[in-house]
């Protein structure tokens, strides 16, 4: 937000300074962590650090390129792992509740007032700056991103009829994500929050899926309402077999369907399924760093691209085993980040892992390590079980 003002009034923003900033990001949240010195339950974390580091360099030795896209979006995961289990819970909801107020801000801003959203940030100008987007894939003269531009056909709920809502965001993508970071928020913490806290959340939530007309937000928020009640009820750590099931599925689904490219469910599907039928052994087993630039809309093709296919058998063993599962609270942030990781990778590569969504999401699961979510059921306390994951 602060860099897309500055490139709209005169200051040159690139995308090496973009990156220049989110490495002094993470640089400066393992500074603070190795200042308040590690701890045993680190171990877990810097371990999947490790091993992302070793498969990113024999990935770039293998293919004679920079092979850094998967450490870079791993290093988002760690750090605010490591930063969330040393918060406190009034350090968790000062978080979200700053940031909360500054989305909210700039939605106002940009329903009541577009031409002054874009006088202020400029999008269109800042992502060709940044990502090297050719100014004709933007509507110049409206300065903002395509991708937020409704066009006929598209999924609406048909209450706003203008562009698809970003917010400080910039994009349709980023606020669609962090929608669903704040359903997680209200899922874990529903008990613990003041009444007023969770009126605020709840419309801020409900004003982005209604003019951004995002599709996965409301389909996990709605997962998430029955959820509430039945997550605390599920094994433990049964979650492991989500993304077996979500591509099996797939690969089934296509057996019998025709597929083909679209902006829609079934679209998004086969363009997950195209590009994992496409990998070869080569690609499985050394990554293809030279196709991830291709693979955007496809997250579990793009993890294997960038991270081969043991970085993302890691990651998705990590997703699930990261997060302790004893409590009620505890199980309702685990599915609840279960659900919309191995779904969101059906559909899109790189949203999950940006670092304005993933920094608060990430923080959330490494509080709960912490141990600060614990409400245990009473079965389990008679029983004397323990409590941590199995990465504990």
């Amino acid at each position: 937000m602060l860099l897309a003002a500055a490139n709209a009034h005169g200051l040159k923003i690139s995308y090496g300074i973009v990156a220049l900033a989110e490495t002094g990001i993470l640089a400066s949240a393992l500074l603070f962590v190795v200042g308040s010195k590690l701890r045993t339950s680190d171990i877990p974390v810097l371990t999947f650090l490790y091993l992302s580091a070793t498969l990113s360099v024999l990935m770039s030795l293998a293919h004679e390129t920079f092979a850094i896209d998967a450490l870079r979006n791993f290093l988002i995961v760690g750090c605010f792992l490591l930063l969330g289990s040393r918060c406190s819970f009034e350090t968790i909801k000062t978080s979200f509740l700053c940031t909360g107020l500054l989305v909210a801000g700039g939605l106002i801003l940009e329903i009541s007032s577009v031409s002054t959203y874009i006088d202020l940030f400029r999008p269109a100008d800042y992502f060709s700056s940044t990502r090297g987007i050719n100014p004709p894939e933007f509507l110049k003269e409206r300065g903002l991103a395509i991708g937020t531009i409704a066009y006929n056909g598209r999924f609406t709920f048909g209450v706003w009829s203008g562009h698809r809502t970003s917010s400080i965001f910039l994009e349709q993508v980023g606020i669609n994500t962090y929608a669903i970071v704040v359903s997680i928020y209200l899922l874990a913490f529903w008990k613990r929050l003041s009444r007023l806290h969770l009126i605020f959340f709840v419309l801020l939530y409900l004003a982005i899926v209604l003019t951004n007309n995002a599709r996965l937000a409301p389909l996990v928020g709605v997962c998430f309402v029955g959820g509430f009640f039945v997550f605390p009820h599920l094994p433990r750590y049964l979650q492991i077999l989500m993304p077996v099931g979500i591509i099996v599925a797939t690969f089934l689904l296509f057996n019998f369907v025709n597929g083909r490219a679209g902006d829609d469910v079934i679209g998004r599907m086969w363009v997950t399924y195209e590009f994992l039928h496409s990998l070869t052994v080569d690609n499985l087993l050394f990554g293809a760093p030279r196709r991830v630039s291709g693979a955007a809309d496809t997250g579990y093709g793009y993890l294997v691209a960038s991270a081969t296919m043991f970085g993302a058998l890691i990651y998705l063993a990590f997703v699930v085993l990261i997060c302790p599962q004893e409590s009620r609270e505890e199980r309702r942030l685990a599915w609840g980040l279960a659900v919309y990781i191995f779904f969101w990778l059906l559909v899109g590569g790189t949203g999950s892992f940006t670092i304005k969504s993933a920094s608060l999401l990430w923080a959330l699961v490494g509080f709960a390590r912490s141990g600060l979510l614990r409400d245990r059921f009473q079965d389990d306390v008679e029983r004397g079980a323990l409590i941590g994951s199995p990465l504990s």
